[in-house]
């Protein structure tokens, strides 16, 4: 074939490409991908609430073995273009963790050996560093085949991952002859760590939730923590600024008096309201109409 006729050829064989490409149902055009992952998160309710809940999820797309990983961020703005994320992937098996709003926590390796989603885990808190809040995450997950031909299309129902909490203080001057100085909140008694089967891990953590001043006497702190169950060791310490513990609250005490449930519950806000004084402590989950209980000190 002479080299001009080797021109018209190829000049022909693009022609007729692009023109099977520009067909409205696009049958003939190779796609760039060979997954489609689409996000959806109903809370507690029927309707797909993810778009007002999550502003970016992070996905780990794992082979059948786990011996490799790969990791893609999906941002807000992809997200109002496509509630979901389009991949190429060699023909195999996969496993897919996807996090929604894993802002401060980071991943996690404790073993060499990856043998399974246990291996995985997602870690809030380094060292030295103060943990004020936990991220408000969501998980979703699913498992797929890709084949040598062919697209698959899974739809991945995301679930709350984390509990929201309110701490109120009231009349906290009582707490220090030095009214300058603003008690500290901690919460002891939960692990800072999910593995990716979204099960809780490794040894518990503090979070020292950032109080500020919300009136002429009273401190708020809004935080998240890790999902937990109604039955828990949880406690909330009150201590004076680098002191005492000057209040010790279990958790689970004061969820059982109010019966307040989290199991099965996605959105749930867990209020506390302490109100300090002369009389001794207040507790209770409505702004101060609350049960008289005496502090250990």
């Amino acid at each position: 074939m002479s080299k001009i006729n080797k021109i018209i050829f190829l000049c022909f064989a693009l022609s007729f490409l692009l023109t099977a490409c520009i067909r409205e149902d696009l049958s003939d055009c190779p796609l760039p991908w060979n997954v489609d992952l689409s996000f959806l998160y109903y809370g507690d309710g029927e309707e797909d609430i993810f778009p007002r809940k999550v502003e970016r999820v992070t996905v780990y797309v794992m082979d059948h073995s786990y011996s490799s990983i790969r990791r893609y961020e999906v941002g807000k703005n992809e997200l109002n273009n496509r509630q979901g994320i389009q991949l190429q992937l060699p023909q195999g098996e996969y496993h897919a963790v996807c996090w929604g709003n894993a802002w401060r926590a980071g991943e996690e390796f404790h073993s060499r050996e990856i043998q399974e989603l246990t291996d995985y885990l997602l870690v809030h808190g380094e060292d030295g560093k103060e943990i004020t809040t936990m991220d408000s995450l969501y998980y979703g997950r699913a498992s797929f085949r890709v084949d040598a031909k062919g697209t698959v299309t899974e739809t991945i129902t995301f679930a709350s991952a984390h509990i929201d909490m309110e701490i109120h203080l009231r009349g906290w001057k009582h707490l220090s002859p030095d009214e300058t100085k603003i008690p500290q909140v901690e919460i002891i008694g939960l692990p800072i760590r999910y593995d990716f089967s979204m099960d809780l891990s490794g040894e518990p953590g503090v979070v020292v939730p950032a109080l500020e001043k919300d009136g002429k006497d009273i401190l708020s702190g809004y935080f998240s923590l890790l999902r937990f169950p109604d039955e828990n060791p949880i406690e909330i310490h009150i201590r004076q600024k680098e002191g005492e513990i000057f209040y010790t609250l279990s958790l689970q005490s004061f969820m059982e008096t109010h019966q307040i449930r989290v199991e099965g519950i996605h959105e749930i806000t867990i209020p506390v309201y302490f109100s300090f004084g002369s009389h001794g402590v207040e507790v209770g989950v409505d702004p101060w109409d609350s049960v008289s209980v005496q502090p250990d000190l």
